[in-house]
């Protein structure tokens, strides 16, 4: 049930924040992102990518392809594809989420 609550609030906050701040907006963004993993929690891989794929676009837009709040949500998508068998596709969102930290974290270097 905590899960259950937990993307009820998450959906409506999805929508207050869809209304004041538009659909593309970086609070939109980052709440999609933690949709998709309540979504992976409850087993709904399939809602967990289309939320975390739509978070990816949204945080890209507002913030460029080498944001660290995009690493974060490749890394968890790739658990995702893991988790549905998506072995390739597992592993190229890994490869991005590792590139992007490795050019906005300093200490891989």
């Amino acid at each position: 049930a905590g899960t259950e609550d937990a993307k009820q609030l998450l959906d409506e906050a999805l929508a207050i924040q869809q209304q004041y701040y538009g659909g593309y907006s970086p609070e939109a963004g980052r709440t999609l992102h933690i949709l998709g993993n309540a979504y992976h929690d409850q087993r709904n891989l399939a809602k967990a990518i289309d939320s975390m794929t739509l978070a990816i676009k949204i945080l890209e837009r507002n913030f460029g392809a080498e944001h660290r709040e995009l690493a974060k949500v490749y890394n968890d998508i790739s658990c995702v594809y893991l988790d549905r068998g998506t072995l390739p596709v597992a592993r190229e969102s890994s490869e991005k989420a590792l590139k992007i930290f490795e050019k906005t974290f300093h200490c891989f270097q």
